[in-house]
């Protein structure tokens, strides 16, 4: 990239040029210019080739586009197919944009800003936007298709009589930014100005005031200023333009006036001292387009920005003075500050005190404002104090906060205890009394040989801040005592109105004690999905799982006993229970297990399981299902054999065994027999499978409700009724429950019994299922950002992760019994059966006294 302002030298350079790079052998292509003549010698092959821009043709210059017939900058956006408003793609959008100049710096700031808004919420990369930021980005990306309309004019001419420059700065509580401008006088006495460069930053996250902001704009500009000089080569009359008056306040005066943040800058600013500063009203200033940013359309033809405010074309004399300057008081960041002392009364020294939650430091602080008042206001009356707190000191100024606070909770009865009056609250069956201005109690053991303190404590409220802190500073001391042990170490100095309640809630919130033995959440125990309460054909809802080993001998002498499994199918209206017995732990014996069941019970419309991870950190042959049910393979292929039958495939939530409840109970059966039948005997997979079978029998044949009224009739409704009487592929059959039964058919007496079934399944065990077994009542709900423990299984309470809630689901009933909980290894989703919720604000010195 080269030029000059003339056509004979700019062919001088290139040919200069040509020949001493081919006298090395280097070929030079790619030739392009604004002034086709130049280039006219040049074969074709060796020309730039064009990207059309809209209705221009442009080439690529250091990454920009220049269209070399119209001599001017081009800027081009496509938008991307990619619609997703997250972080990534957002950034990946704004990065298009390659502007080293700063030329298009007033709608790129607004981008910045933009994406600092992401950073604050702390967005994950692929985590998709709140709704109003959404709505905000499609705004904008609609507008940045207006940026191929903007055209910049590339030459700027610096051989007229006259040359200056003019970099003005601005902030605002976005960003802040500045802007170059190269203004010319010809031999005519034409003024022109042109937009040079420009330079944005956004605001720290810190709140930071404006002036200091107008401050760093202006450091800033200078520092843009210094390259652009540098680049041109030679000293040209330089100024700078602010609308803070305050800035100028602070340049124009000593660094050391201010703070250090000012003093810091202010003292870089004149290294410069060619630079002139000015005042400009912000109307006029063109970085205020920088600080707060436009859309693209806002800029095609914008005078304003590219090139400069209207006083760049007027003469120095009518340019802006600053008429009114800021008086003393209003410029800020002043080192030297008066130190006014307030006296204010109050009846309570401790009330707002900040360190309640740690004891020794609120007392050692009062130790030193007690020291500072015998030190300077009674220093001609009492000896000075020095050195460290001794324990004497100390123990008096806790003698001084309580009988502050007993001022303050028990006034009236004190002011009766001086006057002799009798008392009228419920302390006056204590019998209390007044030493040393502390309120003692009085009781009936005067004449025990206990320690005075243990005779009479000291009388204190309940609810008093520092009552906690005392309590909290005991629980500690003693290693965390229990509540009752505490309240018998407080009643040898202390007695605490309410103490039990009070020293029960301090031990309640005590940080490790609730990580020693943290309280599960419950709720409410759900309503039964429909697939339970809905008559249906046996096991077209059905429930999976697993147990094992079970292991078979090969009846072959010296061959070792191998491992299989036992499926566990499960109707989800009738109850129904189907063993399979599978050899081993692979996909194609699962699927082939599956296959028998279909093949036996029918097709099913829906298949719930859980997803293994109840196996984490179980035993270890449970670890081999765990692998399975978690293997992505394993998953697909299943995925894709049920896609084919037509089944539907659910999961319940990870480790939560009570949402599946139904096939659950069925494997704590089976288990049952084979502990029994089986004992420690190894059989063949053949007596195995008829084992299996003839539990799969005697588990339908349980009952599940009385099949009559009649106290005469001794069957019961089983899930074997459901299962014989009826083909699987059977069609749907008129109802016939209100025939007469001698008037029915052989096969319709059949399809009258099984709906007979139905009738009593439907009056009778459905009612059973009304009760709550457990978990009666309703619970409050967790709520997001709750701070939270996850419950793992085989490992101790202390080492159970912490998290925070970030998404919950909500049941049909408003109840929430499932949540989405981030922890330092990721997100997890848990049923809240697996959630301690913390109760307490965690406080770092208190737990790090608890360790």
């Amino acid at each position: 990239m080269s030029g000059a302002n003339d056509r004979s030298e700019v062919i001088q350079i290139k040919e200069e040029t040509t020949n001493l790079l081919l006298s090395a052998g280097f070929h030079l292509r790619k030739w392009a210019s604004n002034d086709p003549t130049i280039i006219a010698n040049v074969p074709e092959e060796d020309k730039e080739s064009f990207i059309v821009l809209g209705d221009s043709e442009v080439i690529k210059a250091l990454g920009m586009g220049w269209d070399p017939k119209e001599d001017t900058f081009r800027f081009s956006y496509i938008e991307s197919p990619n619609h997703k408003s997250n972080k990534r793609s957002i950034l990946s959008q704004i990065s298009q944009f390659y502007d080293p100049l700063g030329l298009m710096n007033p709608f790129i700031v607004k981008a910045k800003i933009f994406m600092q808004t992401l950073w604050k919420l702390k967005l994950h990369w692929d985590e998709s936007l709140p709704e109003d930021l959404h709505t905000q980005w499609l705004e904008y990306r609609n507008h940045l298709i207006d940026i191929n309309q903007i055209k910049i004019p590339r030459y700027v001419s610096t051989c007229n009589i006259n040359t200056q420059i003019h970099g003005f700065s601005d902030a605002s509580t976005k960003a802040y930014g500045a802007c170059v401008y190269l203004r010319t006088i010809d031999e005519d006495g034409v003024v022109s100005s042109n937009l040079v460069c420009a330079k944005s930053r956004v605001a720290p996250i810190a709140e930071t005031t404006i002036p200091r902001l107008e401050l760093c704009a202006a450091l800033l500009l200078v520092e843009l200023l210094d390259r652009v000089i540098s680049i041109l080569g030679q000293q040209i009359q330089t100024y700078c333009w602010t609308d803070s008056t305050i800035v100028l306040a602070w340049l124009a005066s000593e660094p050391c006036r201010w703070t250090t943040f000012v003093s810091n800058r202010v003292a870089k600013i004149p290294n410069f001292p060619h630079f002139t500063w000015n005042y400009i009203p912000t109307s006029d200033n063109p970085a205020d387009l920088v600080s707060r940013g436009v859309f693209p359309h806002e800029l095609i033809g914008n005078k304003f920005w590219f090139q400069g405010p209207n006083l760049l074309r007027l003469s120095e004399q009518d340019w802006p003075k600053l008429h009114n300057k800021p008086e003393e008081e209003e410029i800020t960041e002043q080192r030297k500050q008066n130190i006014v002392l307030v006296a204010h009364r109050t009846f309570d020294i401790i009330l707002n005190c900040k360190y309640y939650n740690n004891f020794s430091k609120l007392i050692r602080i009062f130790c030193y404002v007690r020291r500072h008042i015998n030190n300077r206001v009674f220093k001609k009356t009492k000896p000075k104090i020095s050195g460290p707190i001794t324990a004497l000191e100390f123990d008096e100024t806790l003698r001084c906060l309580l009988c502050t606070i007993q001022h303050n909770t028990f006034a009236e009865e004190i002011n009766n205890l001086k006057k002799g009056k009798p008392l009228k609250s419920s302390i006056q069956q204590l019998s209390p009394f007044i030493k040393n201005g502390l309120v003692r109690v009085g009781g009936r053991i005067s004449n025990s040989t206990l320690p005075y303190d243990a005779m009479h404590p000291i009388l204190l409220p309940k609810s008093h801040p520092f009552i906690y802190t005392l309590i909290r500073h005991h629980h500690y001391i003693n290693k965390h005592a229990g509540p009752q042990t505490l309240h018998n170490i407080l009643r040898q100095r202390f007695w605490i109105l309410d103490v039990k309640s009070t020293v029960r809630g301090v031990v309640h919130r005590c940080y490790m004690c609730y990580r020693n033995k943290p309280v599960l959440a419950q709720q409410i125990m759900g309503n039964l999905p429909c697939e339970r309460v809905t008559p249906s054909r046996p096991f077209s809802i059905t429930g999976l799982d697993y147990c094992g080993p079970l292991y078979v001998s090969h009846r072959i002498r010296g061959r070792a006993p191998y491992k299989t499994y036992l499926a566990i199918f499960v109707c989800f209206s009738t109850k129904a229970v189907h063993l399979e017995l599978v050899s081993d732990l692979s996909t194609s014996s699962f699927i082939l297990a599956l296959k028998r069941f279909i093949a036996r019970r029918g097709k099913c419309m829906k298949i719930y399981s859980d997803n293994a991870t109840n196996f984490t950190g179980a035993h270890r042959e449970l670890r081999e299902l765990h692998t399975l049910f978690m293997s992505e393979q394993h998953n697909e292929i299943i995925r894709q054999e049920c896609l084919q039958d037509g089944i539907e495939w659910s999961f319940i939530p990870p480790r939560s065994p009570n949402f599946g409840g139904l096939w659950e109970a069925a494997v704590k059966v089976a288990k049952h027999h084979l502990r029994r039948i089986i004992g420690q005997a190894v059989l063949s997979f053949e007596e195995m499978t008829t084992v299996c079978c003839q539990i799969e029998a005697v588990m339908n044949s349980r009952p599940l409700t009385p099949m009559s009224s009649n106290p005469n009739d001794l069957t019961a409704l089983t899930p074997g009724h459901f299962l014989v009487g009826s083909p699987l592929t059977s069609i749907a059959e008129p109802c016939i429950e209100a025939c007469n039964i001698s008037n029915l058919k052989r096969y319709q007496f059949l399809q009258w019994i099984q709906q007979n079934f139905w009738r009593r399944w439907s009056h009778d065990y459905l009612q059973q299922l009304q009760l709550r077994k457990q978990w009666n009542s309703a619970q409050p709900n967790i709520h997001i950002n709750e701070l939270v423990l996850l419950k793992e299984d085989n490992t101790p309470p202390l080492k159970w992760p912490m998290g925070r809630i970030v998404e919950i689901y909500t049941g049909d009933d408003g109840n929430i019994r499932v949540a989405n909980v981030k922890t330092a290894t990721g997100i997890y989703k848990r049923a809240i059966s697996k959630l301690c919720p913390i109760p307490i604000e965690l406080d770092p010195e208190n737990t790090s006294k608890g360790t």
